[in-house]
């Protein structure tokens, strides 16, 4: 098993340059490394691996299948690396929290703008990402915490969310005149005429 403490990060950035120029020269320069340095790097990752990563050839280097796997992860760990120094970065500049906020059509066309602008009136340090949704998909976002706080409209049907009751809407059906639904005292029976065909409501 390799020791995760022996893997610097130098050397996996060094594997994701060589990856970008097909050649550990061109790596190296671009790291303001020397080419033995990087090299014995390089060949000191092989030794720990087990396993060739580079294939070298007349034109440069390429990527053994072991070598892949490792630029795969080093790719997911330069990812994860970036992504913390913007949250560091964000504290620094004064932002103490980051809510992520999926809602439906009809709540950011009308309610949520007012509330979202009231709290960030009262706790301005604090960041939110608002990203519009169906509610069927704001439930399963929020379920596989990719959200933290989802507005939707209907009943619940995921299972594991916590709900309660954000803002009441009144419903009012719209259809040209000369819909067949809307004939014949259609206001006796609202409900079965409105829903008794497709409809459009988000």
């Amino acid at each position: 098993m390799i020791n995760p403490q022996r893997v610097d990060f130098m050397t996996l950035r060094l594997l994701l340059a060589v990856a970008a120029t097909g050649s550990i020269t061109k790596a190296a320069q671009s790291l303001h490394l020397a080419l033995g340095a990087a090299s014995t790097r390089i060949r000191d990752l092989e030794d720990r691996m087990g396993l060739p990563l580079l294939a070298r050839h007349a034109r440069g280097v390429r990527f053994t299948e072991a070598g892949n796997a490792v630029l795969h992860h080093a790719r997911s760990i330069e990812r994860e690396l970036a992504q913390m120094e913007f949250e560091v970065g964000e504290f620094a500049s004064g932002v103490t929290g980051h809510v992520r906020v999926v809602a439906n059509a009809s709540s950011i066309a009308t309610v949520l703008p007012r509330d979202l602008t009231g709290f960030l009136k009262d706790h301005p340090r604090v960041r939110i990402d608002l990203a519009e949704h169906t509610s069927r998909e704001i439930q399963h976002l929020v379920a596989e915490g990719e959200a933290d706080i989802g507005i939707f409209a209907g009943s619940l049907r995921q299972e594991g969310l916590t709900v309660m009751a954000y803002h009441q809407d009144t419903l009012v059906a719209s259809c040209c005149k000369r819909a067949a639904r809307f004939r014949n005292g259609w206001r006796r029976r609202p409900a079965a005429r409105v829903f008794s065909r497709g409809f459009v409501y988000r």
